[in-house]
């Protein structure tokens, strides 16, 4: 598996750095969660197709 470079605005890294203050998380473990609820939600959605 190949990472890309990827740009994410300004808004979004401010949102994502006030939830992992909120919750005592760090900013990478506050996306790898997003990511993971994302992926699992798409793969479960395949299933059902």
């Amino acid at each position: 598996m190949s990472v890309k470079s990827v740009s994410i605005p300004d808004e979004l890294i401010a949102v994502v750095n006030k939830k992992a203050a909120e919750e005592s998380r760090t900013f990478s473990s506050v996306i790898t969660g997003i990511l993971r609820k994302e992926f699992d939600s798409n793969k479960s959605g395949q299933k059902a197709a």
